[in-house]
């Protein structure tokens, strides 16, 4: 099994709307009720208010070749988002990424952790200065709270009001990556 990554396109968003309703996505990360239409519009990679946005698709390529798109991740400059963590100030060019996995049968499998650290590769190329990725998983998720520490990343003990959930709280995360590698193999 190789994992990989593509751009999200426009077309993604029907995969996109399709992995949100599925249950083991739904219960940690959306609380609204969408339609095609709506994921299409707020998932819109090309749409001003997602330029800021580094959207991909989490693809795994199996043993015989077949590539499949199980994912989706966005990373994006934490100095474009004044609100994300209210009284948090982060250090300069601190990117923050967003992650699900889609296909359940991929859950597990260290899908998530190969295309973060794959991700942090590209954000060190792009952001010059970056030393710090900031996930926010919720911390009742401990799957992905035991995943993320295995990258590298430390608890902080910070829970972040939810602004989809108010009766739901994020956990910050947070890694060191080094300039030209990303987050250590």
């Amino acid at each position: 099994m190789e994992v990989g990554w593509r751009p999200f396109g426009r077309d993604d968003t029907v995969l996109m709307h399709r992995w949100l309703q599925q249950p083991h996505v739904s219960r940690w990360w959306d609380r609204v009720e969408r339609t095609p239409e709506s994921t299409a519009v707020e998932f819109d990679p090309e749409s001003d208010e997602n330029r800021h946005l580094h959207q991909v698709v989490i693809e795994v390529t199996d043993d015989a070749g077949t590539t499949t798109p199980v994912g989706w991740l966005q990373w994006y400059l934490l100095d474009d988002e004044p609100t994300w963590g209210p009284g948090l100030v982060p250090p300069p060019h601190t990117v923050a990424l967003d992650l699900l996995i889609g296909v359940e049968a991929w859950i597990g499998r260290g899908v998530g952790p190969a295309a973060i650290r794959l991700i942090s590769q590209e954000v060190v190329r792009q952001v010059p200065g970056c030393t710090h990725l900031w996930i926010d998983p919720n911390p009742r998720n401990e799957r992905a709270m035991r995943a993320y520490a295995g990258l590298g990343f430390r608890d902080t003990g910070v829970d972040l009001h939810d602004p989809e959930d108010p009766a739901e709280v994020r956990r910050l995360m947070i890694a060191t990556v080094e300039p030209g590698v990303g987050l250590a193999p």
